[in-house]
């Protein structure tokens, strides 16, 4: 105690201290504790993303007709052979004509195919991961070949 008052300006300045520092220690343990252990690698779906882009590009391109559904998108070739594109489960499917099925995308919280009101054979595809720190994978493409 001093003449002025109980505490002088020094010992607020210590308590302070004391305070953040014991905030600082509490918070480093709680991020520590409730921290994710699994490393994350955002590669492996940028890498699966650009796969699928790749595979999509390259049935788009020699697809005639196309036919869309929130879950599917099925597209028939001047040949006459079909492939389609299936969510089910979490997982992105390609199946074609022959009977070959391929998993593009794994882990999907959801996808969505849509059609354009007005553009007909435009479709917008997105797919949202289960990890929140991936980024989603979202991208536009139109028939080339069509009258549809």
């Amino acid at each position: 105690m001093n003449k002025r008052g109980f505490i002088d300006f020094e010992m607020v300045v210590v308590m302070l201290l004391v305070v953040m520092f014991g905030a600082a220690i509490v918070s480093v343990f709680r991020i520590w504790s409730m921290g994710d252990t699994r490393e994350v690698n955002p590669n492996v779906w940028l890498g699966s993303c650009r796969t699928c882009l790749e595979q999509m590009n390259a049935d788009i391109r020699y697809a005639k007709k196309l036919s869309i559904s929130p879950e599917a998108l099925d597209l028939e070739y001047f040949q006459g052979g079909t492939v389609s594109y299936l969510i089910a489960s979490g997982t992105l499917l390609r199946k074609d004509s022959a009977g070959n099925q391929r998993r593009l995308l794994e882990n999907l919280q959801s996808g969505l195919f849509t059609p354009h009101s007005k553009l007909s054979g435009f479709v917008t595809v997105l797919f949202l991961p289960n990890d929140k720190m991936a980024i989603p994978f979202f991208t536009s493409f139109s028939l080339r070949n069509s009258s549809q």
